[in-house]
């Protein structure tokens, strides 16, 4: 009796290990569009990757290594994931670093906190890998670390908390070189479209994408009339400032470069209306126009092009 008691103590044991991941990722906000299929073979690399380092802890220090790891990891997702209500990752990270001097107050302050948090659940997953711990034989166990580390080559961004943590450390390093340019003058860039489509650029201020339904769903509780009207938009996952001020904002994401310059630097590079208006040569298209609006409507302003004719569609 008790040692059929023990070896069920020891089986949930480890499977609290291997799902602790899975039960973080289970609160965090969806960002997959395959629905529970695709959750599920999340989930279940999740799984085998845990189990996976279980097995190959067979001395003390590995088990503390490998708990002290996943706890570390652990804490810090689900930190992130109460403050911001989306898991750390390699974009949230490289924005981090290019704020890196209001970030660093911010770290200075929570550290205690998720040191000893760390520490807490380090000590419990090392006791679980002493107590529960099972060997596997080699090809079981590389099967389990293929299938584990399948998700981040499939789309880190959609991967469990554990694996977008692992996919953010290339973010401490950035190798990119910002350079400072002067006004550029677009060539014309022709298109083979017999016609050129209208396009809508919305840029949503202080919502979050995964709450605001910025791809189609069939029901978007938070912004439902936005979703209805435009079912067929294209989602922009990646796009991101990290700008804390809308003016700034707004600058990085229509010009894609850093706002550091001077001001005619700045409002002289070319924005993705000049790219719209130099696909749309008044030769091949005419009517056509390219504007950009905004709240309060006297922001208005029209980039180029000649007045629209009756019937003429505009071009945002």
């Amino acid at each position: 009796m008790k040692a059929a008691f023990a070896r069920a103590a020891r089986d949930v044991a480890l499977v609290a290990w291997c799902m602790q991941f899975v039960a973080l990722d289970a609160i965090s906000p969806r960002l997959r569009s395959g629905g529970a299929g695709e959750t599920m073979l999340f989930w279940g690399g999740s799984a085998a990757l845990a189990y996976f380092l279980q097995s190959v802890c067979r001395t003390r220090v590995v088990r503390a290594l490998v708990a002290l790891l996943m706890a570390t990891a652990w804490v810090v997702q689900a930190a992130a994931l109460r403050y911001y209500n989306a898991p750390l990752d390699r974009q949230l990270v490289e924005s981090a670093m290019a704020a890196w001097s209001d970030v660093r107050p911010v770290l200075l302050a929570i550290a205690l906190p998720l040191t000893a948090g760390s520490l807490l659940l380090g000590a419990l997953g090392y006791a679980v890998l002493s107590y529960g711990r099972r060997p596997l034989p080699a090809p079981a166990a590389l099967t389990a670390a293929a299938l584990g580390l399948a998700p981040l080559f499939v789309g880190a961004r959609i991967a469990t908390p554990e694996l977008r943590l692992l996919d953010a450390v290339r973010g401490l390093h950035r190798t990119e070189v910002t350079r400072v340019t002067a006004a550029v003058q677009l060539p014309l860039l022709p298109s083979r479209a017999p016609r050129l489509p209208s396009v809508l650029f919305i840029l949503g201020e202080s919502v979050r994408a995964s709450d605001y339904c910025a791809d189609p769903r069939p029901h978007c509780p938070v912004a439902p009339r936005v979703n209805a009207r435009l079912p067929e938009r294209i989602a922009l996952p990646a796009l991101r400032s990290i700008a804390s001020y809308t003016a700034i904002s707004v600058g990085a994401v229509l010009s894609g470069r850093t706002q550091l310059g001077s001001l005619q630097e700045l409002t002289t590079a070319p924005t993705v209306f000049d790219f719209v208006h130099g696909c749309a040569p008044a030769r091949s298209v005419r009517g056509w126009r390219t504007t950009r609006r905004s709240s309060p409507p006297s922001s208005t302003a029209p980039i180029s092009g000649p007045a629209p004719t009756p019937g003429s569609r505009w071009k945002i």
